[in-house]
Order: C-alpha cells, then structure tokens, then sequence
C-alpha cells in the first residue's frame, strides 16, 4: 500500500490520476457493487482523499479493510487526515511537497519517534517541508514511475521492497 499526503497543491490527485492512467483495465465503479466486490474487478484501488467526511472511529476498521485487500491488489490513497495516516506504516506514507517526495521513514528525526508516535501523528509533528531538504527526496514524475510499476499487473505492491 501506499499513502502520499502534503498541503493543497502538492500534487495527490495529480499522481492518483497518473499511476491509475497507466492501468489497462478500466476503472471499477465503486457506486455499482459492494466495496467486498472491488477486489475481483480492478488492478489497482485509489482512493483520493481517504477517510474525508469519515467520522475518526470509523478510519480504523477502514484502514483494516485496505490492508486486507492490499494482500490481493494494489492500493494508492491520498489523504490530508492524520488518522487515515496512522493506518499506514511509516515506509509507506510517501509526503509530497513542492512537487517533491520522500517517505516518511526517512525523516532525519523518525528513528526518535517510531514506536512512540503514530505515523498520523509524526507527519502532523514535522510537517513537509523537511522533504526540500531530503537526500533521499526523488521528483514527482519519478514517484510515478515507482508508483505505476509497483502497481502493474505483474507486481504485487505489499512485496516490492520496500513497500511505499
């Protein structure tokens, strides 16, 4: 699985629609089945502002959904909410900035915090623009690039290494 968040204008819903263009089947719409039949109909779940207008009891049991389909397809969401993000393990949270990303594992500060912050909670605490600084910081159109052959039909997306 993998979560980009960062401020408006980032360019979430930009890379949503880039990697989910890439797909050779066309997109399953989620009004016309339930979400347990989505799994046996599509490549690959994008979700563009996960748990938006979600009440924050409710983002848990979601996230545990996306990760028992993500063992099945490949799932790329976008999200501004901290408790979407404390569903996602912090090697799989990519943040964007200034048409810039890094994961958030490679934070210079995230050996400190794991195990005592959620991930939700350690993206609120040092914000994106760390990522301008990053070595590790790769361009957008890159992301895509790794984002799009992750979720290709021949690659599973929970066991590329890392899992982003």
């Amino acid at each position: 699985m993998a979560l980009l968040v960062g401020d408006n204008g980032s360019g979430k819903t930009w890379m949503l629609e880039q990697v989910a263009s890439a797909q050779r089947r066309p997109p399953f719409r989620v009004e016309h089945a339930r979400l347990g039949d989505l799994c046996k109909h599509t490549t690959l779940i994008v979700a563009d502002r996960l748990g938006q207008d979600l009440h924050h009891d409710r983002i848990a049991p979601l996230g545990d959904w996306l990760r028992e389909q993500a063992e099945r397809v490949p799932i790329l969401a976008a999200t501004v909410n901290p408790y979407a993000v404390d569903c996602f393990a912090y090697g799989e949270v990519w943040v964007l900035h200034e048409r810039r990303a890094a994961r958030l594992d490679q934070h210079p500060d995230v050996d400190a915090w794991r195990g005592k912050l959620q991930a939700g909670e350690f993206w609120v605490s040092v914000g994106e623009a760390w990522v301008a600084e990053s070595p590790h910081a790769i361009t957008l159109d890159a992301l895509v690039e790794l984002l799009r052959n992750q979720a290709s039909p021949s690659t599973s997306m929970s066991s590329a290494t890392p899992v982003v």
